[in-house]
């Protein structure tokens, strides 16, 4: 009677977690395929689009595999470690669960840099113009390579004591680890971060009241909104990351703390879930921010047939076809002018005389017998 009480209360108990455990698999899987899309979106459009190749844009592109890596493989690792009972054993079930630990450290600290590179090139191309022509491609792509391998190696570096992770003196190196994580991911990134922001807005807000003609205030302002924009982009994807990630890294260090797990509990499922919300941020972010990508996304999705416009198609290809005939009226008319003021400079210098088509209004030079007829054709 009394095994088949406990067999029942087994039983129910092995259904509620199943339960809880559907629950957990439906929050984090439509999270995933979003993160896949988006990012994966994001890769096409880098790969098909040439001008995107930039050195400031494979600092995004690096950015956005990491961020596919979190969809492809954090998500399902931690639903098939955490929340599925195809893993019987309790002994391989804390391996993986070790593993997830050290890929979930290995992507955040992988993200933390690429932003904080990111903010670096941008910080060169608007205070050090002259150094940041000096960057090429292969360096770059030495710089992020060398973020993947350091990045790897301080995600790695608990499986040193992973046998005395149940000791006292295991617990010690992992608190000591995650105290490190503190100064490596978020002290010195954001220190310097911080510093970088200043710097830009203060150079951006000195050179707002430049001098010059109309056409140059009009092309510096068009060029400190640019920056803006794009100085605003790496703000907002570092402040997403330090919400998303900061308190994930908290936990860990009150959980190694021995810290009371029931006060615990609530928060450590929240920010589970919100550190891979910055993992669609960051697509979101510079795909649509940076005109660069937006345009190059706007062009994809033309060749594909489609329109990323909020209005409909139809009024989509009207303002295009009003901006084109405001550009050929504009470039008709500069062109007009530019042609009619050099006839005049060669009529000055041939001491000739410039008739006027009646019809057309087009220039002509007489030389002798010969007219020859300057008229402009636009495609």
């Amino acid at each position: 009677m009394i095994n088949e009480t406990s067999r029942d209360q087994t039983s129910q108990t092995t259904a509620r977690l199943l339960e809880i455990n559907v629950k957990e698999i439906a929050q984090l899987v439509p999270t995933a395929l979003v993160i896949l899309v988006v990012n994966m979106l994001v890769l096409v459009v880098f790969l098909k689009t040439k001008k995107l190749r930039t050195p400031a844009n494979y600092v995004l592109f690096s950015l956005a595999v990491n961020d596919f890596m979190t969809g492809a493989l954090n998500i399902p690792l931690f639903i098939f470690v955490a929340f599925t009972p195809v893993i019987s054993s309790n002994t391989v079930r804390f391996h993986l669960g070790f593993l997830l630990t050290a890929v979930h450290t290995l992507t955040a600290i992988i993200s933390v840099y690429h932003i904080a590179i990111a903010t670096l090139e941008m910080y060169l191309s608007i205070i050090r113009p002259i150094t940041h022509r000096l960057i090429i491609k292969p360096t770059v792509t030495k710089v992020l390579l060398m973020v993947w391998f350091i990045s790897a190696v301080i995600g790695f570096i608990p499986f040193a004591w992973f046998n005395k992770t149940n000791h006292p003196e295991g617990v010690k190196y992992f608190i000591g680890y995650i105290i490190f994580c503190f100064v490596a991911v978020f002290f010195f990134p954001y220190i310097f971060m911080i510093y970088a922001f200043i710097k830009i807005f203060r150079a951006i807000a000195s050179g707002a009241g430049q001098s010059g003609t109309n056409e140059t205030k009009q092309r510096h302002k068009k060029k400190l909104a640019r920056e803006r924009k794009s100085i605003m982009l790496f703000v907002t994807m570092a402040t997403a990351f330090s919400i998303c990630w900061f308190p994930w890294f908290l936990l860990q260090l009150l959980y190694s703390l021995k810290f009371e797990p029931e006060a615990l509990e609530v928060p450590a499922h929240v920010f589970t879930l919100v550190r891979y919300i910055t993992s669609v941020i960051n697509p979101l972010l510079y795909t649509l921010l940076r005109p660069d990508f937006y345009a190059a996304l706007k062009g994809l999705f033309k060749r594909a047939g489609l329109s990323v416009s909020p209005n409909c198609g139809l009024c989509h290809l009207r303002r295009e076809e009003r901006q084109r005939t405001h550009i050929f009226r504009e470039d008709h008319v500069r062109l007009h002018y530019l042609i009619t003021s050099k006839l005049f400079q060669m009529s000055l210098k041939n001491k000739q005389e410039i008739t006027m088509d009646k019809h057309c209004n087009t220039p002509y030079f007489k030389y002798g017998e010969i007219a020859t007829n300057y008229q402009l054709t636009l495609q």
